[in-house]
């Protein structure tokens, strides 16, 4: 595992680029825990994080910086859904919306962190391509330290890009899903609900 401390030179982040882009995973801390960085479109990139994670997943967490990520992809969808992401994004917040792509409907997580060094390296992929998912196995708590992340994935992804002042919260991000116009909460994280302005939804 190749070693990054924040703020990470050019050539490095086009290392981590690489390394995604050729199905591997890394990781990266964010504005709530560290997290473990694979593009979703490589199933090997799938296999690995399954394994690492103990679990297969059935809902990627898409991470983006700017709305325009979403707006330039094929994925559509509603006005009020990009409204409400607007106004509530970025932060510690993960929003789980109804998109369609090619006349399908599915949900789609969307983040979009604080984090600088998070958000340089997700600003480098388009949507919906590049996930991030907490740096832990499935039943245990997230990894919010560099000494836990070196002891659990070393060896077991490409790089981990290390701030540990900008893991903010120690806590991972709040979790709700947008079902017409109601906010249900799947998880409740470092984001209090009634932090979140259900306007654009009404």
């Amino acid at each position: 595992m190749k070693i990054y401390d924040w703020p990470v030179k050019e050539d490095e982040l086009a290392l981590c680029v690489e390394a995604i882009n050729d199905g591997y995973i890394g990781g990266v801390s964010t504005d709530t825990v560290y997290g473990l960085v694979f593009d979703s479109n490589s199933s090997e990139a799938c296999q690995r994080i399954a394994e690492l994670k103990k679990r297969e997943n059935d809902l990627f967490t898409f991470h983006i910086v700017e709305l325009d990520q979403i707006l330039r992809s094929e994925v559509e969808f509603q006005d009020r859904i990009i409204e409400f992401l607007r106004v509530n994004l970025p932060g510690p917040l993960t929003v789980i919306v109804k998109g369609v792509y090619k006349g399908v409907e599915r949900y789609y997580g969307i983040r979009m962190p604080e984090n600088p060094g998070a958000r340089k390296l997700f600003k480098q992929f388009p949507f919906p391509s590049v996930v991030a998912t907490s740096t832990n196995e499935t039943g245990y708590n997230p990894l919010v330290f560099k000494k836990e992340v070196l002891t659990f994935l070393k060896n077991r992804i490409s790089f981990c890009i290390f701030d540990e002042s900008l893991c903010l919260d120690k806590k991972a991000s709040t979790i709700i899903k947008i079902v017409d116009k109601d906010i249900q909460i799947l998880r409740q994280g470092s984001l209090k609900i009634e932090d979140i302005d259900s306007s654009p939804l009404s």
